[in-house]
């Protein structure tokens, strides 16, 4: 990604706001993604519409193993209740 807003940020104060994040019961993927990454959640939206190899480092790994745990955890639901939970992946 060419200009990242954390980049303005020294990395204790990104420490900090990222800290702030932590409050938050509930994320979508791409926000978890960003905070397991190390970068701003608030540019998720952002983040979806740029190309795959203008987003953040690490970005889409994290994203990728957040699908994949979910779709595990809705499989191994199924089969335990016999109906899927309804675990949004986007």
């Amino acid at each position: 990604m060419n200009e990242q807003p954390e980049q303005v940020m020294e990395n204790s104060q990104l420490a900090k706001y990222l800290e702030i994040w932590r409050l938050c019961r509930h994320y979508t993927i791409p926000q978890a993604a960003l905070l397991v990454a190390g970068h701003d959640p608030a540019m998720a939206a952002r983040v979806e519409r740029l190309q795959p190899e203008e987003r953040p480092n690490g970005y889409e790994a994290a994203k990728h193993a957040l699908e994949q745990a979910l779709k595990r955890l809705r499989h191994g639901a199924n089969r335990l209740f016999g109906s899927t939970p309804k675990i949004s992946l986007h």
